[in-house]
């Protein structure tokens, strides 16, 4: 067992942790300018992250330890063999010699083997702890903090290489009912499985988490305004052609606001956005999606209105929201003034 293959194991359990003590918020936005003690930062860790790293440091202190004790034991040895004269070096004298070094190269590998063992199994418990801090424990899906971060990415992907994303917020409709007529542990299945059937319907290069309570949020490149309703519109109803995977729970619906990104939105906008075509949804008898264009909340059958006769194709309506947009009708009424000025009609 090489001294190389438990320092690269090692290194592998310090990542982690690095990782984890990112995660655990230390490092978030909102606390990034706070000064912190030496002492006051360990408070910032988990319990359990807490113990695991206190075993991972006795760990490396032992290990440091042995190491010492076998230098030494080599250079002991060493020493007896330089101080013997050349007339008293015997084969029984270099075969004892030997078998002392062999000893200690023993002594060590099983140190080594104990400490490798003793740290992959902090490295399963760390594997684990990482998956909790970044999962939901009911759906298994992404939390809160995971969408906060991918959100803050998405925006960066923006700004840096303009990269336009969209957000959909879902609601589970009538939610409380269904936890009072049937229960929670009904209510918890029902989680469970509109979480499985909006991660199948996810769009490709998505990121779905669950944000609290009964809502979810996703997160997915946005391409054309048509492409990215219709995607959304899928997600949401995608618990309704669920089939007999469902017929153990009552029948369930869901709610969604859309925002797409905008120049002047940032991470508390853009959600502020969406939550309010979500609103918008609910009081519009819910089981059904608003989109908002950047001033209001619009149903989003509505947000395309194409005549019958019309030979436009309708993904050349994504910019209009026009006959919707007061800035453009007051536009337009100027227009009218000017033109009747002149005697145009």
């Amino acid at each position: 067992m090489a001294v190389s293959s438990v320092l690269a194991t090692l290194a592998t359990v310090a990542g982690i942790c690095v990782a984890l003590f990112a995660w655990t918020g230390l490092f978030s936005p909102s606390r990034r300018k706070t000064a912190r003690s030496e002492s006051s930062v360990s408070h910032c860790f988990p319990p359990t992250l807490q113990r695991l790293l206190r075993r991972l440091s006795g760990i490396v202190a032992t290990l440091r330890t042995h190491l010492q004790e076998h230098r030494g034991d080599l250079q002991h040895t060493m020493g007896q063999l330089d101080d013997l004269s050349p007339d008293k070096v015997t084969a029984e004298s270099v075969v004892a010699a030997l078998v002392t070094l062999a000893e200690t190269n023993r002594r060590l590998q099983d140190r080594l083997a104990l400490a490798e063992s003793q740290i992959a199994q902090q490295y399963q418990e760390l594997q684990a702890q990482w998956r909790e801090v970044r999962s939901d424990p009911l759906t298994g899906l992404p939390n809160r903090h995971v969408f906060d971060q991918e959100l803050f990415r998405f925006i960066r992907e923006f700004r840096d290489q303009r990269q336009p994303f969209a957000l959909a917020i879902f609601d589970v409709d009538h939610f409380k009912q269904i936890n009072d007529t049937y229960g929670h542990k009904i209510g918890d299945k029902v989680l469970v499985k509109v979480a499985a059937a909006l991660r199948a319907a996810a769009p490709a290069h998505s990121v779905l988490a669950r944000i609290g309570g009964e809502e979810f949020a996703l997160i997915w490149p946005h391409v054309q305004l048509s492409q990215t309703l219709e995607e959304a519109e899928r997600v949401r109803q995608s618990c309704h052609h669920a089939g007999e995977d469902w017929s153990d729970t009552p029948p369930v619906s869901l709610s969604c606001g859309v925002a797409v990104f905008l120049e002047t939105d940032n991470e508390n906008r853009i959600f502020e956005r969406a939550d309010e075509a979500l609103y918008a949804a609910k009081q519009a008898g819910r089981n059904c999606m608003f989109y908002h264009d950047g001033l209001r909340p619009i149903p989003w059958k509505s947000v395309f209105r194409p005549s019958p006769a019309s030979t436009v194709p309708e993904d050349a309506s994504d910019s209009a929201t026009w006959d919707r947009d007061p800035e453009a009708q007051s536009l337009v009424q100027l227009l009218r003034s000017k033109l009747a000025q002149l005697g145009v009609r």
